[in-house]
């Protein structure tokens, strides 16, 4: 009987030693992965445009935007409502100033933002910041994948305008002018390309 314990306690023994040189065992519990979706980011806040908006596009400097149907195009002389952006002279022209009328009896209007194109008229454009950069805070934007300058103004009101884009290569120059408004950069929000 004593052999019998003997041998009892050794192989217990050779169990307890053994046990106690094993690698410790993980007891967290497995997970499961949840996806991420990154989404892309922009310059300008998300916004959500009206089914009802209509197209501009201006074939002569090959870009287009959605806009209000109410939306016409300003005179750059005064700011008098000169028609809608459907009419063929709005299409042409290198200076669209976007408004709305104030009253449908007047041509008195309000405006929105104005978009100047062309290289022709670059070296006029630009003066107009270069003589005025100090008033500004520039920096880079992306809209619809379009590299734009975004001048800001740091105080107030200039010519009308609070902020500015400026895009050129070397087949286009555009300038964006606008007060920062929800309007203005829902309209801003569509701009892109044609060709």
């Amino acid at each position: 009987m004593k052999k019998v314990l003997a041998i009892s306690s050794v192989l217990l023994g050779v169990v307890f030693l053994a046990g106690c040189g094993q690698q410790p065992v993980s007891q967290t519990q497995p997970t499961t992965s949840v996806p991420v979706t990154q989404q892309p980011t922009q310059s300008n806040t998300s916004t959500t445009i009206p089914i009802d908006w209509q197209t501009y596009t201006s074939m002569k400097y090959g870009f287009e935007f959605m806009h209000p149907s109410d939306v016409g195009y300003l005179s750059p002389e005064g700011g008098a409502f000169l028609g809608f952006l459907s009419d063929q002279t709005a299409k042409e022209t290198n200076i669209l100033i976007l408004g709305k009328k104030l009253s449908s009896s007047s041509i008195e209007s309000e405006q929105i933002l104005s978009i100047n194109s062309g290289l022709e008229n670059k070296n006029v454009m630009m003066q107009e910041f270069i003589e005025n950069k100090d008033l500004f805070d520039i920096s880079d934007i992306d809209i619809n994948g379009i590299k734009f300058k975004m001048y800001a103004l740091k105080n107030g009101i200039y010519n009308g305008y609070n902020k500015a884009y400026l895009f050129e290569n070397s087949k286009q120059f555009i300038v964006i002018r606008f007060v920062d408004a929800s309007l203005a950069n829902q309209i801003i929000s569509t701009f892109k390309f044609t060709k």
